[in-house]
């Protein structure tokens, strides 16, 4: 896939750290899926309402998500949904067809993640991914990296 860059993560505290096999694995099963994802994409206008829940770290953001997802019928990104950064609608029809697609929340989370599959997920690999910053951090022209 063209224009694609690795997620670059930061040293994480144990309870976060993640299984390089796994984000491998993962990122292979991205790619393969990829070009068929694009190559469904519709152009034109959302047949629905899009809502972004966007706020500064530790303001309550993750907790608004869960209340949103439990209460509203929304279609929402859900731990088993960000598995499929690069192809999320194969990951929201692998999440309907599993019935997980609908969250019972216990309104938990640690520093914003969550972990129930159907507990909602901020999707970082995919906006790092569209927004081109592998690391999630903008930097403007002369910041040294």
């Amino acid at each position: 896939m063209s224009g694609y860059q690795r997620r670059i993560d930061p040293p994480l505290a144990p309870v976060f750290a993640k299984d390089p096999e796994s984000e491998d694995f993962l990122e292979r099963l991205n790619l393969l899926l990829a070009p068929q994802a694009e190559a469904e994409l519709i152009d034109g206008d959302p047949p629905h309402p899009i809502l972004h829940v966007v706020g500064a770290p530790r303001s309550g953001t993750t907790l608004m998500y869960q209340v949103i997802a439990s209460g509203l019928d929304v279609a929402y990104v859900n731990n088993l949904v960000a598995a499929f950064w690069l192809a999320p609608s194969h990951g929201m029809r692998l999440a309907a067809k599993l019935g997980v697609d609908r969250l019972h929340s216990n309104f938990a989370s640690q520093f914003g993640r969550t972990t129930g599959i159907t507990e909602p997920h901020e999707f970082g690999y995919f906006w790092n991914h569209h927004l081109g910053y592998p690391d999630l951090r903008e930097r403007g022209p002369g910041h040294d990296a």
